[in-house]
């Protein structure tokens, strides 16, 4: 299933987003981990594996996982989720996955992976975004690609921020780059967060 398309949801983001990483609604992340890293992976598969796939009006329909992004990955967890509000019809994309080892999410995130699978970062680069949930400030990045020769309409606006096992959220790679290479910190991994639109979604409604 895709977000607009069967290209636009399983092929490059998909292969993008299996290098990914998770958040969860107890906030299993947001504690700073010691000692065994195993019952910390393990209770962060059971809180990603544990979001909800009916909310409101919002119905999810669970993805496949290429194999090749298994094998490449060895992911603690992926979860790749369709949601369509049965009022709207509008979709999104919501893909989160945690690597035990943050080295292998490194180099693989949105201005990286999608234009190396055919997709065309927007002019002027990503616009920083806060997002407010009900406990938890949120800060990121929209990134906007284009496909097709012209390059005339945009096809995906993906909304994106990292997790740190240090509970830190970041815009981008460089605090998760630090903490791969923490003897401490790598142990327990790391990931990314993304909810991905069709173009199409105004911005208010995103």
């Amino acid at each position: 299933s895709g977000v607009a398309s069967h290209r636009g949801w399983l092929t490059a983001p998909m292969l993008c987003l299996a290098l990914l990483g998770g958040l969860t609604a107890d906030r299993v992340l947001f504690h700073l981990p010691e000692g065994d890293p195993g019952p910390y992976h393990d209770r962060v598969k059971q809180a990603i594996q544990g979001v909800p796939a009916v909310f409101g009006d919002w119905e999810g329909t669970d993805g496949q996982i290429p194999e090749a992004a298994t094998e490449l990955l060895r992911p603690n967890t992926i979860l790749s989720r369709r949601y369509v509000n049965r009022k709207t019809g509008r979709s999104a994309g919501l893909l989160i996955v945690h690597c035990t080892d943050a080295r292998d999410i490194r180099g693989h995130w949105p201005p990286v992976c999608y234009p190396a699978n055919g997709w065309e970062e927007a002019r002027g680069g990503a616009t920083p975004r806060n997002w407010q949930g009900r406990d938890l400030r949120i800060s990121g990045r929209e990134y906007v690609f284009y496909s097709g020769d012209f390059k005339v309409e945009a096809g995906l606006v993906v909304y994106n921020f990292i997790l740190r096992p240090d509970g830190r959220l970041d815009r981008d790679m460089e605090g998760l780059s630090r903490a791969a290479y923490n003897p401490r910190l790598r142990p327990f991994g790391g990931g990314q967060v993304q909810v991905v639109f069709s173009a199409g979604v105004p911005e208010r409604v995103r």
